[in-house]
């Protein structure tokens, strides 16, 4: 039986439509491919954060390493400073451990791929140190032969200590940092982070740095460079 004209009709209707579903969806993937390059651009030209940072659990481990490496000098003493052998062989192991895990977290550090970032200002915290070695160190080289109680209290006081330097983030307080000849800087940079710069050299503002951040407010510089003033 010979198709009906509505038959024809509706079938020389169904290239066009096609072809005009063809032609949206060709238009709909351009403008897509065009959001996704325009997206790009913008992701380009933003300044991207200092990476390597550790949040959570491993925050706190980073925060507890770094107190334990910041009393590596006391303990240190303390082998010397005491007269009973199991006393200098604790001391020491715990003065080897405290230098040992300071080596490994900074090797990780150079590991990272650093990022560029421009200072915008910069606070020394080389002068805490001083009232850390004053108020936390001196009391402990006191007593040569400590009794059982005097320990208990060493104890509790680095406990208290330890508490006060994780949940404040005391990481400018380090001694150990300065022996090894790195200084703890508060610097703010223009890409809007903020926190401890562990340096060896004197960071300064409108100059650029290539830092690994291990912590939300810690990092390590790997380059020092110094701004280029603008050709007028």
């Amino acid at each position: 039986m010979a198709p009906s004209m509505q038959e024809r009709h509706c079938r020389s209707q169904e290239p066009a439509a096609s072809r005009g579903r063809a032609v949206a969806a060709a238009g709909l993937g351009g403008r897509l491919r065009n959001g996704e390059l325009a997206s790009a651009k913008v992701s380009s030209m933003t300044p991207s954060p200092m990476r390597g940072g550790a949040l959570g659990l491993a925050g706190l481990v980073l925060r507890i390493r770094l107190f334990i490496s910041s009393y590596a000098p006391l303990f240190a003493m303390l082998v010397i400073r005491f007269e009973d052998r199991t006393l200098q062989v604790v001391c020491a192991v715990i003065a080897t451990f405290g230098v040992a895990t300071l080596a490994m977290l900074l090797h990780r550090a150079r590991r990272i791929q650093p990022d560029p970032h421009r200072i915008e200002s910069v606070t020394d915290r080389g002068a805490e140190v001083a009232g850390y070695l004053a108020t936390y160190l001196l009391p402990f080289l006191t007593v040569t032969e400590p009794s059982g109680r005097d320990l208990g209290a060493y104890f509790l006081f680095l406990l208290v200590v330890g508490v006060v330097y994780v949940q404040s983030e005391m990481v400018q307080i380090n001694p150990l940092l300065y022996v090894l000849l790195y200084r703890v800087w508060t610097v703010r940079t223009t890409d809007g982070w903020s926190g401890y710069l562990i340096s060896r050299h004197t960071p300064r503002p409108n100059t650029t740095v290539l830092a690994s951040r291990l912590a939300n407010t810690l990092a390590l510089e790997k380059r020092h460079e110094h701004s280029v003033a603008p050709q007028p």
